[in-house]
């Protein structure tokens, strides 16, 4: 009976430990995706600021011809 208990304990301890292992994993690929939203929102809005800077100057060209 002693020796269910000991092994039942180690189980649950060995499980609690990986559990938290994948909580950090999962922490970890969160970050990750959150740095990856906010740095291709940035490169979006860098990209339409530029774009329009480009179609400004293609009417500015097209009112002058």
């Amino acid at each position: 009976m002693v020796g269910g208990v000991i092994v039942y304990s180690l189980i649950r301890m060995r499980q609690a430990s990986q559990d938290a292992e994948w909580q950090e994993h999962l922490d970890q690929a969160r970050e990750q995706v959150r740095e990856t939203r906010e740095h291709l929102e940035e490169k979006a809005t860098d990209t339409a600021k530029a774009t329009k800077a480009k179609a400004k100057e293609t009417v500015r060209a097209a009112k002058d011809d």
